[in-house]
Order: structure tokens, then sequence, then C-alpha cells
């Protein structure tokens, strides 16, 4: 399979997704990490992640956490500001290897939960 099929794989996806690679900085992000993020996804390939999302360190914790310890989280959720609005950010981590097992990196598979929680909450009330 070529690469660019794994890209379409990705690419593909209802949520976002984000590689980091060993080093820190992102290697990949599909167009809908962009869109949930609000952040021109061309524009922060390469960059420190810390840089790239600066605007959200609840992430940054994230990707830090999983970067520095190998720890991976199933299915975690986790509460962001863009702006003025609150986005509650459902997520899950994994480790990126290699075919040796060497470690690439980490990978961050997130969407955005605010209107399903929020439509959750007003069928509660009813």
């Amino acid at each position: 399979m070529s690469e660019d099929y794994y890209r379409s794989v990705l690419d593909s996806l209802s949520g976002g997704f984000m590689g980091i690679d060993a080093q820190g900085r992102v290697a990949y992000g599909n167009a809908t990490a962009g869109r949930i993020l609000h952040i021109p996804i061309g524009a922060i390939l390469g960059k420190p992640y810390l840089r790239a999302l600066e605007p959200y360190p609840e992430l940054c914790d994230i990707v830090k956490e999983a970067l520095e310890t190998g720890r991976i989280v199933r299915r975690g959720e986790v509460s962001v500001m863009h702006g003025d609005a609150r986005m509650t950010i459902g997520y899950s981590t994994l480790q990126v290897r290699g075919p040796g097992g060497e470690n690439l990196g980490v990978g961050i598979i997130f969407q955005d939960l605010s209107m399903v929680l929020a439509r959750k909450a007003a069928k509660a009330a009813e």
C-alpha cells in the first residue's frame, strides 16, 4: 500500500487526528483536526506542538504526557476554550511505533463533543 493510501485513511476519519513525532513536532494533521481546533493545519506542520497548540494548553498537556510517559488514554474528555466559547473535546491517544518497535511519537484522535453534550442536557431537562 502506498503512503497516499494511509494518508487518505487518516483524512477520511470523522474525527480530528494529529500525529506528533518523537521530537515534539506536528508531523501530520487531518482537515477535521483543523476545523475542530480552528487552526490551518498546513501552517503548523513541522512546528513544535507547544507552539502549534498554544491556544489549547489542555491539549498540550495531554500530548506532553503521552510523549513523556508513553501512557495512552482510551477515552478521555477535556474542556478547552476557543475564544469565548467552551468546547468539550473527547479524545484518545496512541503511541506510534516503527516496524522494529521504536518510538516514533504519539497520535491523538479527537472530536468536539460540545453539541452532543448540549443535546443530552436539553433532553434530560425536558
